[in-house]
């Protein structure tokens, strides 16, 4: 169907309706089916008129009941279809609350991931903390050894000089003692002298 606006030849049909006109007068009647188009290129809706039909009255009155019946099932489906419609339109409502639900908890989950990292990062720098801790106690073992030891060398090379000097001191008293053995051990020197009488 053309399109009355832009005459463009791409347009889909919206709706179809019959209408049905009784003529009193002449005691004939007349049936016209419309359909309401929407035009793919401009968007712009417009109505066409793509059958007209004479008859008699009886015949109009016959297919103006079909046309009850067929409202009366079209009114059936458009209750069904608005129940259908409030059901999806709760499901989305669920389904937006879902989404809000899952965009908190990814909200969290990259608050956790944040507070993960640093953590990770806290942990790898105290690590190396302690590595370095542990080291300077090797190192700090290894001099207190080192210190005990040359404590010790110290403390006995005192002790040596001390001994040193004590045993020199007995040496002394030693040499000293023989000395006064071998001087109370001489006899002592004869007095010679002739008296005149």
């Amino acid at each position: 169907m053309k399109c009355s606006k832009c005459g463009a030849e791409t347009a889909d049909q919206i709706r179809t309706w019959q209408m049905v006109r009784i003529y009193s007068k002449s005691g004939k009647a007349s049936i016209s089916t419309t359909v309401l188009y929407q035009c793919r290129s401009c968007g712009a809706r417009f109505r066409a008129i793509v059958e007209r039909r004479k008859m008699d009255i009886k015949g109009a009155m016959d297919t103006v009941r079909k046309i009850e019946s067929q409202l009366a099932q079209v009114t059936g489906e458009k209750v069904e279809l608005g129940a259908k419609v409030k059901a999806l339109e709760g499901e989305r409502a669920k389904l937006l609350d879902d989404v809000e639900t899952l965009k908190s908890v990814a909200r969290t989950i990259k608050m956790l991931e944040a507070e993960f990292m640093e953590i990770k990062a806290k942990k790898a720098e105290l690590e190396e903390k302690v590595a370095a801790l542990i080291k300077e106690k090797e190192v700090l073992l290894k001099t207190i050894e080192e210190l005990k030891s040359q404590l010790e060398a110290k403390e006995l090379e005192a002790k040596a000089q001390e001994l040193e000097t004590e045993v020199k001191e007995l040496r002394e008293e030693e040499k000293s003692l023989r000395e006064k053995l071998e001087n109370v051990a001489q006899p002592a020197p004869e007095v010679t002298g002739g008296s005149s009488g």
